[in-house]
């Protein structure tokens, strides 16, 4: 093989491993049962613009939304961001969901991208709610995870 053709090769095979990885998340598969813990690591992380994102989607063609929780300004919020094809889709469900129990939600625009978030109430069960109640998650379905920005604990 001439070494033009190894280097094709080498960046194609670059560009799939990174499609793959943003389709199907970065971070560990967990459950909604891991999704306290996890949630807890973020919020004392503190690190400012870290997030974790639950991916109801788990393979590329399954389309489903995404639930992330992120640290923004010092504060913990969970958030609905309107990039996803399926968030868009599904944001009166959200809205619906997160105002009957009686959130207040702040709407966000930042790099041309709309975020629904909110930072009041049980962040935490409102999330799993909304993964079970919303969606017919099983507590104990394993989702993909986005990380950024913190570590998980070991289990």
């Amino acid at each position: 093989m001439s070494f033009l053709t190894v280097l094709l090769l080498a960046g194609l095979a670059v560009g799939l491993i990174l499609w793959f990885r943003s389709r199907r998340g970065d971070g560990p598969e967990l459950t909604v049962a891991e999704l306290p813990q996890a949630v807890a690591a973020l919020a004392l992380s503190r690190e400012e613009s870290a997030f974790i994102v639950f991916r109801l989607g788990r393979h590329p063609d399954s389309g489903g939304p995404d639930l992330q929780f992120s640290v923004e300004r010092g504060r913990l919020g969970l958030d609905w961001v309107l990039l996803d094809p399926a968030n868009v889709a599904d944001e009166a469900k959200f809205r619906t969901f997160v105002l009957r129990r009686g959130h207040s939600i702040q709407e966000r625009h930042e790099n041309g991208v709309r975020t629904l978030r909110i930072e009041d109430g049980d962040l935490v069960q409102t999330g799993s709610g909304l993964l079970c109640e919303a969606y017919g998650v099983n507590v104990g379905t394993r989702l993909a995870t986005v990380l950024e920005g913190f570590s998980l604990p070991p289990s």
